[in-house]
């Protein structure tokens, strides 16, 4: 007996950088001191490339698979039941451990700031929606 193919994959995923604009790092509105440390530039590109990478779905269109792993925060699992290659899913950690040491050195949530400004310039927000 075949399996039926999940729904999340009967048709060509399309990726949120199809429809993003470019960032431009130096019009972010950054602090001279985030402007000028290695490891905030290196969570904004993280931030930006994981954001272009990341598949456009509706939990809804997830199959059970998907929503049980999501729930049990298996990243990993759920990425790869996504479809996202191997590379593609330890990108998408070393961006995790990334903003976990930008708030250990900056303060809690300074990660999710300095990514809702990349979104705002490149218009993720609104693909969102």
């Amino acid at each position: 007996m075949t399996q039926p193919i999940r729904s999340s994959l009967k048709k060509e995923k399309k990726r949120y950088g199809e429809f993003m604009r470019p960032l431009d790092v130096d019009l972010l509105p950054l602090s001279t001191e985030h402007r000028a440390d290695p490891l905030v530039l290196r969570f904004i590109r993280f931030a930006d490339a994981t954001s272009r990478k990341e598949f456009i779905s509706n939990p809804c269109d997830w199959s059970e698979e998907e929503r049980d792993a999501y729930a049990r925060g298996d990243t990993v699992a759920f990425s790869t039941l996504r479809g996202y290659s191997r590379g593609e899913i330890e990108e998408f950690l070393d961006f995790v451990k990334t903003a976990h040491e930008v708030d250990a050195k900056y303060g809690e949530d300074t990660a999710n700031s300095l990514h809702y400004l990349i979104m705002q310039q490149t218009e993720h927000h609104a693909l969102s929606q």
